[in-house]
């Protein structure tokens, strides 16, 4: 072989190592990011799938998808609590309502002040066993109003809450919604909140409705504490 051929082979062989090493510190790259920094379609998105690495914003779609799921609940509560179809305490100031109550099904609660319409489509009425409506992309979003001591407590199976055990001046103030990862295996595997602020966070470590809970803020309203949770952009 001629040198400069083999020069030029050398170079080719030498070139495609460099990009197989590139490649493979960008997958360890990409396994460690958030998965909401998929959404993002930036130029370095497009070489990622250009070296062949979609899998991770594959990986992560029903995240995203999740993600907006919560957003569109909590806009469905500020819509829900403005038209007052809940005001137990006839105070002129709507409450929070379950998923049951934001679907609209009949006979799901007795809170009612005024007929409602449905804010929420009706796929988020069928309340499990557990008290959670599970979604295709592999998460069950879970319900939690503050009962009359302002602790946060589960839709009941079926949908709605008990008669009594809901705080009127509490759900006025505070609402938390769960969204947890049914994929979830060993330590990996993202869940989600939102809170009354419609703000949504993330956690990586392993939750229940109650551990989620707990780990937020009683103080009327629901806040996260603690280093366990990152805010969603």
């Amino acid at each position: 072989m001629r040198p400069r051929k083999k020069l030029a082979v050398l170079c080719l062989v030498f070139s495609i190592v460099l990009l197989l090493v590139a490649a493979a510190r960008l997958t360890t790259s990409a396994s460690s990011r958030v998965p909401w920094e998929y959404r993002s379609r930036s130029w370095l998105a497009v070489a990622w799938s250009t070296l062949g690495l979609r899998w991770g914003a594959q990986h992560y779609q029903p995240d995203i998808v999740t993600i907006g799921r919560l957003r569109r609940i909590a806009k469905a509560q500020r819509e829900f609590a403005s038209r007052a179809y809940v005001d137990e305490d006839q105070d002129g100031v709507g409450e929070f309502g379950s998923f049951a109550e934001l679907c609209a099904v009949p006979g799901s609660s007795a809170r009612h002040t005024v007929p409602p319409l449905a804010v929420l489509p009706s796929g988020y009425s069928r309340v499990n066993p557990t008290g959670g409506v599970e979604r295709a992309e592999g998460f069950t979003f879970v319900m939690l109003l503050p009962s009359t001591n302002g602790s946060p407590i589960r839709e009941s199976p079926g949908g709605g809450f008990p008669d009594g055990m809901i705080s009127p001046d509490y759900s006025e103030r505070a609402w938390l919604c769960v969204a947890l990862n049914l994929r979830r295996t060993g330590n990996s595997g993202w869940s989600y909140i939102v809170t009354q602020d419609g703000i949504v966070y993330g956690t990586n470590r392993e939750l229940s409705p109650e551990s989620a809970a707990r780990l937020c803020q009683r103080t009327c309203r629901f806040m996260p504490v603690g280093n366990d949770w990152v805010q969603v952009p």
